[in-house]
């Protein structure tokens, strides 16, 4: 599956550029082109396959469930995460816990959505930037609250499978 993405060459441009030099994907962007102020990128078959992964972790995890999340992520020295409940972990030995412990909040979400913002990979490195969306139910609450979350996830490609190495998310805020 091969989807034509587009986002704004703004200052998202600049970002992106910087997050692709540091993933060392930085080539793969001479596939890239440029129309009327955006970008456009297709992912290969098999990172795409690995995008859907990680999103169908994700809803396991909104529901208390991080195995699959645990699945996705390198459990490498190197593995970063850096979530939306504030702070981050560096390395599978303390990313694992961080992932039981993050999962344990959640007891449910429905009306999920992923929107994608730009994606891009080449055959070591890749990346996507979207917008998680969902309406949740947290531990200590009986109803549903709707999150948005601004998400960059960084993978490589380890052993010959797709593996998650960094996960940024923070709650979207309204622009100041």
């Amino acid at each position: 599956m091969n989807d034509n993405l587009y986002i704004s060459m703004s200052s998202n441009r600049r970002v992106l550029f910087r997050i692709a030099a540091l993933a060392g994907i930085a080539p793969a962007m001479e596939a890239w082109t440029i129309d009327r102020g955006s970008i456009s990128s297709a992912v290969s078959d098999d990172f795409e396959k690995a995008i859907l992964r990680a999103r169908q972790g994700n809803l396991n995890f909104q529901s208390g469930d991080p195995a699959l999340m645990k699945e996705v992520f390198s459990h490498s020295t190197d593995v970063v995460i850096m979530g939306a409940w504030g702070g981050y972990e560096r390395g599978w030995d303390q990313v694992e816990p961080r992932l039981d412990w993050a999962a344990k909040r959640f007891r449910g979400s429905r009306n999920q959505s992923f929107d994608r913002l730009a994606a891009g990979n080449n055959a070591d490195f890749g990346y996507e930037t979207f917008l998680e969306k969902a309406d949740v139910r947290l531990a200590d609450a009986d109803g549903y609250n709707p999150m948005v979350l601004r998400v960059t996830h960084l993978y490589r490609r380890e052993s010959g499978e797709w593996k998650l190495v960094q996960r940024h998310a923070d709650f979207l805020k309204p622009k100041g």
